[in-house]
C-alpha cells in the first residue's frame, strides 16, 4: 500500500507540474494574442484611412478630368497622373 501511495503522490506532483507549465504557457500565449490583436487593429485602421484617401484621390481625378475635358488626350492624362503621384507622395 505504501508503494501505491508513493506512486500516486509522484503522479500527483507530475500532474501539478504539468498544470503549472501549461498555465504559464497559456499566459504567454494570451500576451502574444493581445499583441497580435492590437497590431491587427492598427493595420485595419491604416487600411481604412488609405481607402478613404484613395476614394478622395479618385474623386479629385474625376473632377480634374471634367475640368480639363480629358478624354483621349494622352498628354493631359500624363500630366494628371504626374500631379496625382505628387499629391500621393506628399501624403504621410
Amino acid at each position: 500500500m505504501g508503494d501505491k501511495v508513493l506512486w500516486s503522490r509522484e503522479k500527483e506532483m507530475a500532474l501539478e507540474a504539468t498544470v503549472r507549465r501549461l498555465t504559464e504557457q497559456n499566459g504567454g500565449l494570451e500576451t502574444v494574442l493581445d499583441e497580435k490583436t492590437a497590431r491587427c487593429s492598427e493595420l485595419s485602421t491604416t487600411l481604412q484611412e488609405q481607402q478613404v484617401r484613395s476614394l478622395s484621390m479618385q474623386s479629385e481625378f474625376e473632377a480634374y478630368k471634367k475640368a480639363h475635358k480629358i478624354s483621349s488626350d494622352l498628354g493631359a492624362l500624363e500630366n494628371a497622373v504626374v500631379s496625382l503621384q505628387a499629391k500621393l507622395e506628399e501624403q504621410p
